[in-house]
């Protein structure tokens, strides 16, 4: 691993997004702090190179000089071994920028308003979405279903529901998949989330 203020900054806004802090929940203990030991963060406690430890210390005061982060450092240890570092949330949005990341809230923002367009639909596809819209109102994950990265996937799927429930006659596979998205093979890639969403 080389660029670990990327990965560091990741860790932490990863956090951030799955903590009560994020949802606004929680707006006493506003911690969110990355540990650092041998499962987070390995080539801290390099048992030849030290060198590694020495560069992700430079890192992190770099990211506090910067108001990213705090350091906690271990008792005694002042300047030489990091035990944790915690988000400055006030400055969250400049993480974002930087890792180019656009925020859970507005990925839930844009779902729901391509799921919106299916909600009144004349199937069962209505409920489907309105239970999905419902879970991401509160916060709640849809990952079996959909990523909040991918739209276009999810866009897919639902093209691919509408032909079925319209489908009069049973046509092969990658017949169905060229008609739909010219490309003989593509249907069977999301075949599995479409059986999911159809049981």
């Amino acid at each position: 691993m080389s660029d670990y203020r990327k990965y560091i900054l990741t860790k932490l806004l990863d956090k951030y997004e799955k903590s009560k802090v994020f949802r606004g929940e929680n707006l006493v203990n506003r911690k969110i702090d990355f540990k650092f030991n041998l499962d987070t963060l390995k080539d801290y406690y390099h048992p030849t190179n030290v060198e590694l430890k020495l560069e992700i210390n430079e890192v992190c005061k770099n990211l506090e000089k910067e108001g990213l982060i705090f350091i906690h450092w271990q008792k005694y240890e002042e300047g030489n071994i990091i035990e944790r570092i915690q988000l400055n949330i006030d400055n969250v949005d400049i993480i974002y920028k930087e890792l180019k990341r656009t925020s859970k809230i507005e990925l839930e923002r844009q779902m729901i308003n391509f799921l919106k367009q299916y909600e009144n639909h004349p199937t069962w596809i209505s409920e489907f979405v309105r239970y999905l819209i419902n879970r991401l109102e509160k916060g709640e994950s849809i990952d079996k279903y959909f990523s909040l990265n991918d739209q276009k996937l999810a866009q897919d799927i639902f093209i691919a529901l509408e032909a079925i429930l319209k489908q009069e006659i049973e046509i092969p596979k990658r017949l169905f998949s060229i008609k739909l998205f010219n490309q003989s093979k593509y249907f069977e890639t999301i075949e599995h989330k479409i059986i999911s969403i159809m049981k």
